[in-house]
Parts: C-alpha cells; sequence; structure tokens
C-alpha cells in the first residue's frame, strides 16, 4: 500500500488513526482470504504440485489466476516426467539388484560345491581363485585340479625324503650308539688302548655287558703283568689278591705288595735270628712266626659279578634311552631326546668318576653303599686304627627343608661352632681339590666330616666326603674334581650329623675361556675370538651361534670347531633377522663352559604399495622372519577392516626383498598391504594406503574390451 493511500484512508477517517488501522486490518483479511481462495482453486487443478510453487506463480502472474494456470500446467507435466523418469530408473536399480543378489547367490552355491569337492584346499586359497577368476566356475576347477596334482606329488615327495631322513637318522643313532659305548668304556680302562676297547665291542656283538666282562679281564692281566714286573718273587694270587682288596687301583695295590714284601722280609730275619739262637743253643724270646695273611677270594668271580651287575645296569640304560629316541616322530622330539639321552649317559660317566666304579649306578649310590659292595672299610681315625669309624649319621631326625631354608637355620648342636671353609674358584676337571678348613670358635670332634655337593643341592645329596681327623684347629683335605663340568661347594658338619655349620665358595670345574663376538654390518660378517686361560686341552671343542635368548638345545644358527690351537678366531654370515646374538663354547657336550658379549643385530621391515592400470605392486624389505621357512604372507584389506581374516586378495612370500603384483579388487575404496607370518592372523606391518575408485575400474573395463 503506497503513501497517499494510507494519507487518502486517514482523511476518510478523519485522522483518526485507531479507526485507520482497524480499517486497514478489515482490507488486509479480505485480501488474504481472495489469496487463500485463489490458492485453494489452483490446488484443485494442480493437486501434485507443492503449495509453495503454485504460491510463487500467483505472485509472479500478480495473483490472477488465469496467468498463473499456464505456467503451473507445465511444472505439473515437467514433474511427472520427473516422476516418471525416477520410477523407472528405480525399477532399472531393482532389476540390477536382484541379478546382482542371484549371481552371489550362484556363485556361493557354486564355490560351497567347490570346497566340498576341493576339501583338502584350504577355504581362503578356493575363495582367493574365485575372485582372481570373476567367479568363473570352471575356470576355477581347473586350476584346483592342478594345485591337487601338485599336492599329491609334493606329498610323495615328502614321504620319499621323510623315509630317506628315517633310514639316515636310524644309521647316525646306531653309529652314535656304538661311538658312545666306546667313549663310555674308554674313560672308564685308561689303561687299556682304544682299539681294545672297540675290539672287545665287536667280539661282542656290542654287547656292553660281554664287552665290560672281556675289558675288566684284559685290564686285570695287564695290572697284574705290570705288578709282576716290579714284584718277580710274588705269586701270582697274591698280587691278584692285593688288586682286588684295593679295587683293582694300580697304585694302591702297588703300596699293598711293597708293605707284604716289606713284611716277608722282616718275617725272614726274625726266622733265621731264630735258628742262630737255636744253633747257639741260647735261650731266646721265641717269636712267633706270622704267615702272610692269605684272603680267600673268588677273584675271577668278582670281576664276573661286578660286570654282569653294572654291565647290565648300563646296557639297560643306553637302550632305554636309545629305544626314547626313536618314539618321537617329529624333528624337534627327535633331538629334545638325543640331548636327554647324552646327558643321561654323561650323567652315568660321572658317577664313575666320582666313585671309581663302573657307570649304570643310577641314581649315584652313596658312598657307604659302594663300600659295601666293594668290601671296602671306612674312613678310619688314627687314633682309632681298630675302630671304624661309621658313615655320617643323623643324630636328631633329618632335615626335609630345601638348601635354600638349610643355608639359613643353625643347627643347635653346632651353634656355638664357626668354622672358617675355603676351596679354589676354579679348577679343571681331573684335577685334585684342596680345601682349607679352620675352626676359629668352638670344638670339634672326631665325628666332624666334609662333604663335596653340586651348588644348591640338599645335605643328604654329597658326591663324595672325608672325615675331619685329627682335632687340630685348622688343616686341609683333598677331594679329586668330578668330569662333569658345573659349580660345586664343600660343607662342613659336626658330629656326624647333615647340617652344616660352614659353607665355602663355589668351585667352578672346567676349562676358562675368553669369547669376544664383533660383528661388521658391511662385510655382513660377524666374528668370535676365543683365547684358553686355563684347563687341559678339549679336541672335540665347538663354538655355537645362537640367539641369546634361546637354550643351548635349541637349533644353533652355525657352529665350527674350536681346534688346533689354544685361540684363535672364526667368522660366520651374519643373520638378517633384528636380534641379540652370542656365541657359546662347549667343550666336547651340549654344556656351555664360555659365552660371548652379545652382539646386536639392526633393521626393521618395510612394505610399500602402488596402484596402477588395475594392478597393486608391492616392495617388500622382510627382516624379522624369514619368508621361505616362516610362511610369510601378505593381504589386500579394506583400511577400516578389523578383522584380519576379511582379505580381499592375498599371496605366500617367499623372499626377503621382492616386488609382488595382485589383481586389484573390483570394489572402490580405500586399502592396506597387512604382512602375516606362520600362516597366522598376527599383524606384523601395515603398507601405505592408496584408492581404488570406481572411474579406475571403469577405464580398466573399457581396455578389457
Amino acid at each position: 500500500m503506497t503513501q497517499s493511500m494510507l494519507g487518502d484512508i486517514l482523511t476518510t477517517y478523519n485522522n483518526d488513526s485507531k479507526k485507520a488501522a482497524e480499517a486497514l486490518r478489515n482490507i488486509e483479511n479480505e485480501n488474504k482470504k481472495e489469496e487463500q481462495k485463489k490458492k485453494n482453486e489452483l490446488k484443485e487443478l494442480f493437486p501434485t504440485l507443492p503449495e509453495k510453487v503454485i504460491v510463487d506463480a500467483l505472485k509472479v502472474a500478480n495473483w490472477n489466476v488465469e496467468e498463473a494456470i499456464v505456467p503451473l500446467f507445465n511444472k505439473a507435466e515437467e514433474l511427472k516426467q520427473k516422476e516418471k523418469q525416477d520410477q523407472t530408473n528405480r525399477s532399472r536399480q531393482k532389476r540390477v539388484e536382484e541379478e546382482r543378489r542371484r549371481k552371489e547367490e550362484e556363485t556361493k552355491k557354486k564355490a560351497a560345491q567347490l570346497l566340498d569337492l576341493f576339501n583338502n584346499i584350504p577355504k581362503e586359497k578356493i575363495q582367493e581363485l574365485l575372485d582372481e577368476n570373476e567367479g568363473d566356475i570352471e575356470e576355477t576347477t581347473n586350476q584346483l585340479l592342478m594345485i591337487v596334482a601338485k599336492q599329491e606329488e609334493e606329498k610323495r615327495e615328502v614321504e620319499r625324503k621323510r623315509k630317506e631322513e628315517a633310514d639316515k637318522f636310524q644309521r647316525e643313532q646306531e653309529r652314535r650308539l656304538r661311538d658312545l659305548k666306546v667313549q663310555a668304556l674308554s674313560e672308564k680302562f685308561e689303561d687299556l688302548a682304544e682299539s681294545d676297547v672297540v675290539a672287545a665291542l665287536e667280539t661282542s656283538n656290542w654287547d656292553i655287558k660281554s664287552a665290560l666282562g672281556k675289558l675288566l679281564t684284559l685290564s686285570a692281566d695287564k695290572k697284574k703283568a705290570e705288578l709282576k714286573q716290579l714284584f718277580p718273587a710274588m705269586s701270582s694270587e697274591e698280587i691278584e689278591t692285593a688288586l682286588d682288596a684295593n679295587n683293582w687301583d694300580k697304585s694302591k695295590a702297588l703300596q699293598a705288595l711293597v708293605n707284604l714284601e716289606r713284611s716277608k722280609r722282616e718275617q725272614e730275619e726274625a726266622r733265621k735270628l731264630q735258628e742262630q739262637q737255636e744253633a747257639k743253643k741260647v735261650e731266646a724270646p721265641v717269636v712267633k712266626k706270622e704267615e702272610a695273611p692269605v684272603v680267600v677270594k673268588k677273584v675271577r668271580q668278582n670281576l664276573l659279578d661286578k660286570s654282569i651287575i653294572l654291565g647290565q645296569k648300563m646296557e639297560d640304560d643306553i637302550i632305554n634311552q636309545s629305544q626314547l629316541q626313536f618314539k618321537h616322530e617329529d624333528e624337534e622330539k627327535k633331538a629334545a631326546a638325543k640331548q636327554l639321552f647324552k646327558e643321561d649317559l654323561e650323567h652315568i660317566i660321572a658317577t664313575q668318576a666320582r666313585h671309581g666304579t663302573t657307570p649304570g649306578l643310577q641314581p649315584p649310590p652313596l658312598p657307604k653303599q659302594i663300600d659295601a659292595m666293594l668290601g671296602k672299610a671306612r674312613p678310619i681315625e688314627e687314633s682309632e686304627s681298630n675302630t671304624v669309624q661309621p658313615a655320617p649319621v643323623n643324630i636328631e631326625p633329618p632335615v626335609k627343608t630345601e638348601l635354600l631354608l638349610m643355608k639359613e637355620q643353625t643347627n643347635s648342636s653346632s651353634s656355638e661352632l664357626v668354622v672358617n671353609l675355603i676351596a679354589p674358584a676354579v679348577v679343571d676337571v681331573g684335577a685334585t681339590i684342596t680345601v682349607q678348613f679352620e675352626i676359629v670358635k668352638g670344638q670339634s670332634t672326631p665325628k666332624d666330616w666334609i662333604g663335596f655337593f653340586p651348588a644348591d643341592q640338599t645335605n643328604k645329596q654329597y658326591l663324595t666326603y672325608q672325615w675331619r681327623g685329627k682335632e687340630e684347629h685348622k688343616g686341609t683335605v683333598t677331594f679329586a674334581a668330578p668330569s662333569t663340568f658345573g659349580e660345586y661347594e664343600f660343607r662342613y658338619f659336626p658330629n656326624g650329623s647333615y647340617q652344616h655349620a660352614a659353607m665355602s665358595n663355589r668351585v667352578k670345574v672346567g676349562p676358562q675361556f675368553d669369547l669376544q663376538a664383533r660383528v661388521d654390518p658391511d662385510a655382513k660378517k660377524v666374528y668370535v675370538k676365543w683365547d684358553q686361560l686355563s684347563g687341559n686341552y678339549y679336541p672335540r671343542a665347538w663354538i655355537g651361534f645362537y640367539e641369546k635368548s634361546q637354550t643351548n638345545n635349541h637349533s644353533y644358527l652355525a657352529w665350527d670347531y674350536a681346534i688346533g690351537k689354544l685361540h684363535n678366531e672364526l667368522s660366520f654370515d651374519a643373520p638378517v633377522k633384528p636380534q641379540q646374538y652370542e656365541f657359546r663354547l662347549f667343550s666336547n657336550s651340549y654344556v656351555d663352559v664360555a659365552r660371548s658379549n652379545p652382539i646386536t643385530i639392526e633393521g626393521a621391515d618395510s612394505i610399500s604399495a602402488t596402484y596402477k592400470d588395475g594392478i597393486v605392486t608391492l616392495s617388500l624389505h622382510i627382516v624379522s622372519v624369514d619368508p621361505y621357512y616362516d610362511t610369510a604372507w601378505v593381504g589386500i584389506y579394506f583400511t577400516h577392516e578389523t578383522n584380519n581374516r576379511q582379505w580381499r586378495r592375498y599371496k605366500y612370500i617367499s623372499d626377503r626383498n621382492a616386488d609382488v603384483q595382485f589383481k586389484a579388487p573390483r570394489t572402490p575404496g580405500e586399502y592396506e598391504v597387512r604382512l602375516f607370518a606362520n600362516k597366522s592372523y598376527d599383524l606384523l606391518l601395515k603398507s601405505n594406503k592408496f584408492v581404488i575408485s570406481d572411474s579406475n575400474n571403469n577405464n580398466n573395463d573399457n581396455k578389457e574390451q
């Protein structure tokens, strides 16, 4: 409404603003009613059009209904055509979706048939072939048949190799078993040549019981012959009796024969003196003639009994351990069984070294059992030459706590006894260990004894012992170092009890070596230099290269003999896997006697992915695993996929550095490549992200056409 019209209305109502405003409101209401009437009229003519479209058309036509009809009619026709087109598009889309679902169901049904038909092929592999062949069942079936034929050929080849390995393993076991028998008997009979041991085993068809009897007899005859040359006046029976009484220890028998010869000489001189006195008819004290003691023993029978008892036990242990090895089918268990067999045999030989008896007494007998079997007396106090001191016994109830607790507690009977016990820190096998003792406080007794123990064993598990002897405040006792490498200690026990009053320092038995390792990353080599600082020469010593976290009986990465010199340097190819490594030196078994400083191999996995022309190309650099032996594989995934089993494509890889290509997935989206190993779904590494768009797939389809 214009300004002049407003002025006219005010004039009409004598400038009464209220009446003028009321009039204006009435006019406005009439206009609105008229406009609503026109809108309703056009809505009846064009019910499909929105109200806003009708209002806009009326405004353009200045609310003239006739003028608004034509544009509204055109608009209605346009909307009708659009609705028809939309309906056509929806129908087409519905048909496409139904066709897609039909094909998907058909593919699933055919895939299920393939899974049933080729149930020995992983489902993932069948699905991969179906994806690559875009659902072509015939082509996939042909490829699966080729895979089955290849698997059968590989299975036959594996079976052939397995049989060859089994035969080789059997021959190796027989050879090792014979070598171990030769080694055990050679170490037992050090006075005999190895050829004598081999000959005895061969003539006994490698039966250790029969060979043991022959070697015992051969060793006995050799010792008798040597002593016969030294004591030609002695009868064979006297020499044989002396050897048997001293457990066939030649040095002890030699001393016994010297004493016997001295006794005979003294008796002969006494006899001559008596004859002279009788000739002069001078009354002289009657000297009673003492005959040399004659001990009637079935020496040969003793040797036979010993060979039967000990040989049977030795044979049973070796055969049982050998049979145990053949029960394990996989190589890891076989290796564990061989290691167990070797450790047990070394334990048997260690028992022999400790007690001077033939191997085979397991568990190791107590000294009193050994002495009873061999007819030896217990240690004798010098002040009681006619009294045999009993073996250590518990005066109080046996201590049944562990050693760690025993170290903290004190025996009430020895609470006032303070003893210093000192042993050498390092000795080699076969050496003499001299132990120094000093009574600092308290009173010792004739029944005090010193025991020799493996470290951390209870007080009843001693290897050997000696009585303290005279009641002096300080002195020394000597022991023979065992042939088994390890840590040992000595303990002082008062008054025949099993609760120690003192413990010595640890004694390490074995040779001393210094190993220094280094790595040359440029040459891709690792080096180890060794120096033997002390101990015997070990012709079978060898050095193994290990991951630092692995145990000795785990597979070493490389090894070589450390022979010919007391110091030298070896080199090996550096490993690729980032890890800490070390060298370990072994004298002749799987118990290391020295370890080098650790060395570290640096490196990291990397994987990059590129997409071009329907092909995904990967550039790989793998160091954390060995792709060939650890069955490494890579898969293409949506970046948002959290389930590692939902791959879109996958392939196994065999090289650490390689370029791998995939046929790209057809579904558009953002992807990445993930690395796995050991046929697992444990993620090792992800690649960069890349996008496959719908336009890329359309371009690839056009190129294929």
